[in-house]
């Protein structure tokens, strides 16, 4: 079920990523109106680093259940 999660959150997290990758259209939670319509670089990265985060922790999170489930 972690693992799910952990996929799901990491889905969003690429699709925001995309999102901010095209050119053209307004991005929200940019502070100057001016660039609002380029690629976001920094909003790319950090959204591409969070999908990572979350794909590596429910991977964690799903490994560790098993370790949980093995000891009883």
């Amino acid at each position: 079920m972690k693992l799910a999660i952990g996929v799901v959150l990491a889905l969003i997290f690429a699709g925001i990523g995309v999102y901010y990758l095209i050119p053209g259209i307004p991005h929200i939670l940019v502070s100057n109106a001016a660039t609002s319509t380029q690629m976001q670089l920094k909003h790319v990265l950090a959204a591409f680093v969070v999908a990572a985060v979350c794909l590596v922790g429910g991977i964690f999170a799903h490994n560790g259940d098993k370790a949980q489930a093995g000891s009883r």
